[in-house]
């Protein structure tokens, strides 16, 4: 098959052509009719070496200090986010983020509404919600209202499902719509039971698998099942209201105010608070089985909260916010280590988090702006793509209301 070939780093090509990059040019040459000769593709590019050209998921890429730029079947485009935008973060950032590899699309959860940034036409709008209008009203898209979101999880076709004032809700992504899928917006409880009958008591990390949602329910110190589409809830693994370290099975094993979760091929990994600063730890739960272990622990770490799952790398990546630090174990293996970050041009900590085939999402806070970066991890090179640091109040037009919450991506 085709593909792409420089320092023996292949790229299948879709079309069957094989690129070739040497010390000023990249050239296609049709390995489907075998014709001889080659046609250069880098008419549009600036100066580049060919230790450059790579490969990440399936797309061709070319790291240069102008930024990344991504071969689109036809020609080269330099990736480009959304700086102009401004946002208010407060007090309180984004846990969990999610990337959908279907959609190119980051939707931002923040206190009172989720936005849309797609990666592909750059624009940036409101899915849902009402920025800056507190509630809890499920209906169309400019009639919901949200208080407070958490974290956001993708199933990958039309749907979204959205942590928010103990309770979970779902969106249509093609409408905006809101629905309550489970728990009663504004009442917290311990109840298992269907639907808006269920309690719970501020739940935070969310993860799908199979038919079934996994909420961490934080402040009842528990991994809760909700069944998709049923809403049937019932407690997956530790005892709700009594909080603990023991790793075991079920019911017997305990978290101690855990937050974030992601899913990956031996099980769902949970940032857990232990009890005290410097304490945490990372657990596994298997996932069927709710079998919980220790992972490992950060160490000297203060604060773990949002983790999401790499494929590309095998690992796991996690914030430290109070540390201002980006770790990643790996999976499996459980081997803790620090992430090297861009240096940023203001005093802020990595706080939501998304990952996925080789991408990486996160933002960083100063506490009061906020900047969304991408990286790719096999490079461990990071880029701004959304926002901007600026004083609480600031700006117009695309701005965050405090509190962001939550972050979901989806395709390339």
């Amino acid at each position: 098959m085709g593909g792409l070939w420089t320092h023996a780093n292949p790229l299948n090509a879709p079309d069957g052509a094989m690129l070739v990059a040497d010390e000023a040019e990249i050239l296609r040459e049709d390995m489907v009719t075998r014709r001889r000769g080659y046609t250069d593709m880098s008419s549009n590019l600036p100066d580049f070496r060919p230790e450059q050209l790579i490969s990440i998921g399936g797309v061709a890429y070319l790291n240069l200090d102008s930024g990344l730029w991504y071969w689109t079947g036809s020609t080269w485009l330099r990736k480009a986010g959304v700086g102009s935008v401004r946002f208010d973060i407060g007090g309180t950032a984004n846990w969990q983020y999610y990337f959908d590899s279907a959609l190119n699309s980051l939707f931002i959860g923040d206190e009172s509404a989720i936005y849309r940034l797609d990666l592909t036409a750059g624009t940036f709008s409101v899915l849902t919600g009402r920025p800056g209008v507190l509630g809890n009203a499920d209906g169309a898209a400019n009639v919901a209202t949200f208080n407070n979101i958490k974290s956001i999880v993708g199933d990958g076709v039309d749907s979204l499902y959205v942590s928010a004032n103990h309770a979970i809700r779902k969106v249509t992504v093609s409408t905006g719509a809101v629905t309550t899928l489970a728990g009663l917006s504004g009442t917290s409880g311990v109840t298992n039971a269907t639907g808006t009958a269920a309690r719970f008591n501020f739940p935070q990390g969310l993860v799908i698998s199979g038919s079934n949602l996994y909420v961490v329910d934080t402040s009842n110190h528990a991994i809760r099942q909700v069944t998709l589409p049923g809403a049937v809830v019932t407690t997956f693994a530790g005892l709700i209201g009594t909080p603990g370290t023991t790793d075991a099975t079920g019911g017997a094993a305990r978290f101690r105010s855990p937050i974030g979760a992601a899913l990956t091929p031996v099980g769902m990994y949970v940032t857990d608070q232990g009890g005290t600063f410097g304490s945490e730890n990372v657990r596994v739960v298997t996932v069927p089985g709710a079998v919980v272990t220790t992972a490992g622990a950060p160490g000297g770490s203060l604060h773990t909260n949002a983790i999401a799952y790499d494929s590309v790398t095998a690992a796991c990546y996690f914030t430290d916010d109070f540390a201002g630090a980006l770790l990643k174990i790996t999976v499996p293996g459980n081997a803790i280590s620090s992430v090297s970050l861009p240096t940023f041009s203001f005093g802020a900590n990595p706080y939501g988090i998304a990952a996925s085939s080789g991408r990486l999402f996160f933002l960083v806070t100063d506490g009061v702006g906020g900047i969304v970066y991408e990286g790719y991890t096999p490079l461990g090179t990071y880029y701004p793509i959304l926002g901007q640091a600026i004083l609480s109040g600031e700006g117009s037009g695309g701005r965050f209301s405090p509190f962001p919450d939550g972050v979901i991506v989806g395709p390339t």
